[in-house]
């Protein structure tokens, strides 16, 4: 089992209206499991929890009740690099000062490659994700919007994290 989610709950204190010492239950006893290997898409209407579900898995969102274990283990710190999200909103996880090549070189410094093999292992990944290498010197402005969704999948990628 890669991930297993089971009876998590996040509620938000109500800080409006008349009862404000009321909770706002956003998650009820979530639970399922996700095999290596398997995709899980979560769908739901705005406001549902979908978002407090993945910010619970990374940490991100205190649960009051449940557990959370990956590869075995209920110890985030033992397995929260192996984890990668790609936002919604991936303008701004974005700089947009950096190029295509300075942003997804970010998450790869680990691997303290020279700068020619860096440049071919970030053109190889935005291959994988179908951009042409030509785009590896662009600036965020000069990309549509699909186009830096999928420098932020690349750059995800690129860690080679077990779990995205």
């Amino acid at each position: 089992m890669l991930l297993e989610i089971n009876d998590i709950h996040v509620s938000f204190a109500n800080k409006s209206g008349l009862f404000k010492n009321d909770k706002k239950h956003i998650l009820k006893g979530v639970s399922f499991d996700i095999m290596k290997g398997e995709c899980l898409g979560i769908v739901g209407e705005s406001g549902s929890g979908k978002s407090t579900l993945g910010r619970a898995i990374l940490g991100l969102e205190k649960t009051e009740r449940g557990t959370i274990t990956f590869n075995g283990s209920h110890k985030r710190k033992d397995w929260q690099r192996e984890l990668d999200v790609v936002f919604q909103d991936y303008t701004t996880s974005v700089n947009p000062r950096f190029t295509v090549f300075d942003t997804i070189s970010e998450g790869l410094r680990e691997l303290n490659l020279p700068k020619e093999e860096l440049r071919k292992k970030i053109a190889e990944l935005l291959n994988q994700v179908g951009l042409d290498e030509e785009h590896i010197d662009r600036y965020p402005h000069e990309l549509s919007g699909g186009q830096l969704q999928r420098v932020c999948i690349a750059r995800s990628i690129g860690r080679n994290p077990k779990f995205i």
